[in-house]
């Protein structure tokens, strides 16, 4: 070796290593959490026992607040006002009755015509949903 030289060893040790295996996790996507008590509990996802729906007097039947939406929109106004009177408003006995939904049943008996029964159906199901 000259003067200002290293001397470097190159020689591998025989030393054994261990390969380690790598496991990757698939990612879990999360669903919205809905309670299950909630959800049974909803109104919205309830049908009504057979021969318990609601039959309107132009002969169309709803099994479910959703269907009762649905029905509203396409109902005439004689249909409509038959069932809702002064006195009496037969779709929020319904679902006071069937359904034990409260909260939809006394908005709906405040209800002052079809236009604002349908609007008060709508948000119940968005706030439900």
């Amino acid at each position: 070796m000259n003067d200002g030289e290293m001397s470097v060893d190159l020689r591998m040790s025989t030393k054994k290593v261990k390969k380690k295996t790598v496991v990757k996790k698939k990612a879990v996507k999360k669903k919205r959490s809905v309670k299950k008590t909630e959800k049974k509990n909803s109104s919205l996802f309830k049908k009504a026992p057979k021969n318990r729906e609601f039959y309107a007097i132009d002969g169309n039947v709803f099994d479910s607040v959703k269907e009762f939406s649905l029905g509203l929109r396409e109902m005439n106004d004689n249909t409509f006002w038959h069932h809702v009177t002064p006195d009496r408003n037969d779709f929020a006995n319904w679902v006071e009755e069937i359904f034990k939904d409260k909260e939809l049943a006394e908005q709906l008996h405040k209800a002052a015509d079809k236009t604002h029964t349908e609007i008060i159906v709508l948000r119940h199901i968005v706030k439900k949903s």
